[in-house]
């Protein structure tokens, strides 16, 4: 079978929502080599799971060639896009210059795949994503979990999570919180998440630990030592695939509209997910045990006891 490029150079959640289009389209070229370009760090998540022989990164000097008018492709560039018969493109519009490039450096199939929704018909990125396979012929999978962590990050993670004292199988279950996203006006205020996790703590139904980027240190470099200060462990400085193999061990996961939240509820996670500005019809997690509070653009709408009763209804 002849070798197939998929490229998406979206963020993690933009990626994560793409994951059933994706696995669809592994399933209908089963026999072809598959070869991931993007963003390394996010791409490397799904190596196993869309068993892909190799991922080559789009932040290159070479890649941005393919983004000017008249494009002067690389050779490096020119060889490797020859190897591909059929590329698919995922990204939000089809106009501009980049699939056109692919096309005359030897790919004979560069098909668009929308990596946004549909805003004006109200269709999430799943739904539009699934009607274009479906103009293609492609069948659509549902699978039972879209995100499988590995053997290898799972074991890391519990490793991990123990050095943090914190062990399922010797108390409560685990809770993850991750108090942070891209944009400061998606998340809940630092004080609720707190409060949240104080009172978990409080039943005795739950142990808690949170969850730091460098997006959270950078927006609000106070927040490690506020919840130090509350006595919560915290997990940061890791990477993506052992994130995934940590969150693999804990019981339940609460969040605001960031990538997290999405690998959680990928991940099959008992997950809370809370969108406050970002519709979350269009853009709202995709896994079956997800939970979605969306406010009505005030983040009064959503009380510490009423997130509270979600998280202790999935515990």
């Amino acid at each position: 079978m002849s070798p197939v490029l998929i490229v998406h150079q979206g963020a993690l959640g933009d990626l994560l929502l793409s994951l059933p289009a994706l696995l669809s389209l592994r399933r209908h070229h089963a026999g072809s080599p598959w070869t991931l370009a993007g963003h390394p760090v996010n791409l490397g998540l799904l190596g196993d799971r869309l068993r892909v022989r190799d991922l080559h990164s789009t932040r290159s000097r070479d890649w941005a060639a393919l983004y000017q008018e008249p494009p002067c492709l690389p050779e490096a560039l020119v060889q490797f896009l020859q190897k591909f018969q059929r590329v698919y493109l995922f990204a939000p519009r089809p106009a501009g210059p980049v699939a056109e490039n692919i096309r005359k450096a030897g790919p004979a199939e560069v098909l668009w795949i929308a990596s946004f929704p549909d805003t004006l018909a109200g269709r999430s990125v799943p739904a539009v994503q699934q009607e274009a396979l479906k103009t293609l012929g492609i069948p659509w999978v549902y699978p039972q979990v879209y995100l499988i962590s590995g053997r290898a990050d799972r074991s890391a993670g519990e490793v991990l999570l123990k050095g943090l004292g914190l062990e399922a199988a010797q108390g409560p279950p685990l809770w993850a919180i991750h108090p942070g996203s891209g944009s400061p006006k998606k998340n809940w205020p630092l004080e609720n998440f707190l409060a949240l996790a104080g009172a978990l703590r409080q039943t005795g139904r739950a142990q808690v630990v949170f969850i730091l980027g460098p997006v959270e240190n950078e927006v609000q470099p106070e927040a490690r030592s506020l919840i130090r200060r509350r006595g919560f462990p915290i997990l940061e400085g890791i990477d993506l695939p052992l994130l995934a193999g940590a969150l693999s061990r804990v019981a339940g996961y609460l969040g605001n509209d960031s990538g997290v939240t999405h690998l959680a509820s990928c991940l099959d996670l008992p997950t809370v997910a809370l969108y406050g500005p970002t519709d979350s019809r269009l853009w709202g997690p995709i896994g079956r045990k997800t939970v979605v509070l969306q406010s009505d653009g005030a983040w009064s709408s959503w009380s510490v006891e009423a997130v509270l009763k979600e998280c202790l209804g999935m515990l």
